[in-house]
């Protein structure tokens, strides 16, 4: 039945290109879009079919697909792309390796233990013995290992394995200064600050050698910055710069009023929005303690059982199967479930809107999927 379907697939997909070719004055053509470095197969293909051929670049109007192709390495985390369905636009960034970094982090707090981490380690390594030599594209299963990977070493350094109650007196935390919750928010901060900086330092290199562009991204990093700071004070209680984050905002703001005013045509509307987004530098930093907060919720939920396990004792066959079955139904269904919700919530928006937005894009790609026999 799967062959036929894919047979029947590719009928219908010669179909739609067929009643889709143009036709004009007798002449039958075929349009569409190829890489560039394909060209010189496509002559020799013409050539000896005695087709006719005109290759031409894309032009302004023309809705061009987008073909990424990475690192293999890099190129693990296209699943998520995938699941997600969305795709840079032809003239955005392709965000994959940041994706990768940054997610593989968000990943590893968000779970934050490490008993989780060995579980997808397992279920990674399971998938690889059973369906491994039947994949053409292994991504999937190398990205399980990653991310198990982040959420076993972030579990090491918090000393959390499967809640921290249940094993307090075998796990110790690897760097204790992480199980500090002011330090841990204070951690979110800087993970959101350098995230974004990414962002704008990225943008900078594009506008070399625009002077007032670069010094408007410059300006970026510096309200960034100075929302750091600000977050700090407001929410960890640390004031390490004191006046000076009110100095550090300042200047990137002027920094930015200074392109603003040589590039745009409405001055006023677009220094109006500008406010906006300086209140929304804010608001993007401070979201990054959406970290701390469920990765602490998800310990809080397992401790919670876990104590409630133990209150019920494994003094005989009875009671330890009872607070077995309580340990097995919370971390395998409950609060792994709700460990991986909060990644797909969290982890994927932090990249695809915070640190998207401030790079600018807009995700308005289409994939290029090109007319073709078979699977190629």
């Amino acid at each position: 039945f799967q062959e036929a379907l894919k047979e029947r697939k590719a009928r219908l997909r010669f179909q739609e290109v067929l009643e889709g070719m143009g036709v004009e004055e007798g002449l039958v053509y075929l349009k569409g879009f190829a890489p560039v470095e394909t060209a010189e197969a496509l002559k020799r293909k013409a050539r000896e079919n005695r087709w006719g051929l005109l290759i031409e670049d894309p032009s302004a109007e023309d809705r061009v697909p987008t073909f990424i192709r990475n690192p293999k390495w890099v190129d693990i985390i296209k699943p998520m792309f995938s699941v997600m369905n969305i795709i840079p636009g032809y003239q955005e960034k392709d965000i994959s390796l940041f994706f990768l970094l940054f997610f593989s982090i968000f990943f590893g707090i968000l779970v934050g233990d490490a008993g989780y981490g060995l579980i997808f380690l397992a279920a990674g390594l399971w998938a690889q013995l059973k369906f491994g030599g039947r994949m053409r594209d292994k991504s999937p299963i190398l990205l399980v290992y990653v991310l198990g990977s982040a959420a076993v070493i972030w579990g090491a350094l918090t000393g959390t394995f499967f809640g921290t109650a249940l094993f307090s007196g075998v796990f110790k935390p690897v760097l204790p200064w992480l199980t500090d919750t002011r330090n841990l928010q204070m951690f979110c901060f800087t993970i959101g600050a350098i995230h974004l900086t990414i962002a704008h330092g990225w943008r900078l290199l594009l506008k070399i050698p625009d002077m007032t562009g670069m010094l408007s991204e410059i300006g970026w990093i510096a309200i960034l910055w100075g929302m750091y700071f600000l977050a700090n004070m407001m929410i960890v209680g640390s004031d390490v710069l004191g006046s000076g984050k009110y100095l550090l905002i300042a200047g990137g703001i002027a920094a930015v009023v200074v392109d603003i005013i040589k590039q745009a045509k409405d001055v006023f509307i677009s220094l109006i929005l500008f406010v906006f987004s300086v209140i929304g530098a804010f608001t993007d930093v401070v979201s990054y303690i959406r970290l701390f907060a469920v990765g602490v919720a998800g310990v809080a939920v397992a401790d919670s059982f876990n104590r409630m396990a133990l209150d019920v004792g494994f003094n005989n066959i009875f009671t330890a199967l009872a607070a077995g079955l309580i340990l097995i139904f919370v971390h395998l269904f409950l609060n792994l479930a709700l460990c991986v919700l909060g990644v797909l919530v969290h982890g994927v928006r932090l990249n695809v809107l915070e640190f998207s937005s401030h790079l600018n894009m807009e995700w308005s790609g289409i994939k290029y999927d090109p007319f073709k026999r078979g699977e190629q």
